[in-house]
């Protein structure tokens, strides 16, 4: 996760953390800063004009597209906001420039907003599931009650995980060589159990449901298409109909397909690396490696999510 570091020993935590004054290869540096910049005045602009967008529309404040729109909001959040602080926290650490900032309440603030996105984003795909599989029930999934606790559940969880690391269970929040990052205690399980309620399970299950849906929608097409083949139709609009109506469904289940890609290739890793993989983070690799890996890459994800 973006700003977040783990580590497998006290000893290599305490090595890397203390060693501030390292000096970093400044091509390195300047590449992964430019890039990160670059991401996040795209990513900005893009979810700026989308949201704009919404407003001229009523069909896009209503029901489902509602959660879509909290989404961009929360994408719009971590874009414009949260990850540029941290990244220019951490570049400029990198210059041995340090800065004064309360790690604690950047990282509650971001982890937080990321989780919240997580879930956010797996409700919306239960919603598209219900529409889909159950449409007689998918009234029900619409009303304000429903769309209200839809995103509100989500702050709620991402608030309620990231809470226990801020007081100091499961590790420790510093600043560190690369600006402010995590440490975990390995005497302790929480800091693994973090990044599976607010990672691994929504986008997992989020997964599992597009690709499940996709599949689905692929598997009546061709289904269809057999009929069709069988049964003479005579009236050459009702075939115009259906065919139209089948490029529609192919349309979404490609787009619930790469939907569930995206987040798999954007935000999997971070999560993977930093809390299987912490020697990847330790010493003898510079922290630049884990601002290319679990940085850019979500980012990117945040900034061009196919919601």
């Amino acid at each position: 996760m973006e700003g977040m570091q783990n580590y497998s020993s006290s000893l290599t935590a305490n090595r890397s953390f203390i060693n501030v004054s390292q000096k970093y290869d400044s091509h390195s540096v300047t590449a992964w800063f430019g890039a990160i910049v670059s991401v996040h005045l795209l990513g900005s602009i893009l979810l700026a004009l989308l949201i704009a967008a919404s407003f001229h529309s009523k069909e896009l404040l209503r029901g489902s597209c509602i959660l879509i729109f909290h989404i961009m909001l929360i994408e719009l959040l971590i874009c414009a906001i949260t990850n540029p602080l941290l990244n220019v926290t951490a570049y400029l650490h990198l210059n041995r420039q340090f800065a004064h900032v309360n790690c604690r309440a950047l990282i509650l603030l971001n982890a937080t907003s990321q989780h919240a996105l997580n879930w956010a984003s797996l409700l919306l795909a239960v919603n598209r599931f219900v529409a889909i599989v159950h449409p007689h029930q998918y009234e029900r999934w619409v009303s304000k009650v429903a769309v209200t606790s839809m995103i509100i559940i989500p702050w709620l969880v991402g608030l309620a995980d990231t809470l226990p690391v801020y007081f100091g269970i499961g590790g420790d929040i510093l600043l560190g060589s690369a600006g402010c990052a995590f440490k975990t205690n390995i005497d302790e399980i929480y800091g693994t159990i973090w990044f599976v309620i607010g990672a691994y399970i929504p986008i997992g299950l989020m997964g599992v449901i597009y690709l499940t849906l996709g599949l689905r929608i692929l598997a009546s097409n061709r289904s269809r298409q057999r009929i069709n083949r069988l049964i003479p139709v005579d009236a050459v609009s009702t075939m115009a109909r259906v065919t139209a109506a089948q490029k529609r469904q192919l349309s979404f289940a490609k787009m619930l397909i790469g939907s569930s890609v995206w987040y798999l290739i954007c935000f999997l890793p971070g999560p993977i690396i930093v809390s299987r993989f912490p020697h990847l983070y330790g010493i003898g690799n510079p922290p630049i490696m884990r601002l290319w890996i679990s940085g850019l890459l979500a980012l990117c994800g945040y900034a061009g999510c196919p919601v």
